[in-house]
């Protein structure tokens, strides 16, 4: 993995995090999902931050009504998605958790899971 990559995922050695109490944790740096990992893996606890885009839920509707738009609108105008689509669907996100709950990831733990349409490959 190239070390901007690791680093942009948070990628300090676990000696490292697991050395911080979690209340001293910097963002960006040392996620949650990391350090808990580090803490339940002898556990057998697997931890992994699911990371999406933004979601077609009814809170949308919601910030759409006070800006006075459509929820399409407000959706092509705030979405940097890589593809062509404002959001994705409660459904994505749920066939993550599940690929998650899975005996196909038993062995992805301390990580972000991100299901963003490719938002932060731009």
């Amino acid at each position: 993995m190239p070390m901007s990559k690791r680093a942009r995922l948070g990628g300090r050695p676990a000696r490292a995090r697991a050395a911080q109490p979690l209340h001293r944790l910097e963002v960006g740096r040392d996620g949650p999902h990391q350090v808990v990992g580090d803490r339940a893996r002898p556990h057998g606890v697997r931890v992994v931050a699911v990371c999406p885009t933004g979601v077609n839920t009814p809170m949308n509707d919601g910030l759409a009504a006070l800006e006075g738009a459509t929820p399409e609108e407000i959706g092509e105008r705030s979405a940097g998605n890589l593809l062509p689509v404002p959001w994705i669907e409660p459904d994505d996100v749920a066939e993550a958790v599940l690929f998650l709950a899975s005996d196909g990831a038993r062995y992805v733990t301390g990580s972000p899971l991100v299901v963003d349409a490719g938002l932060l490959t731009r």
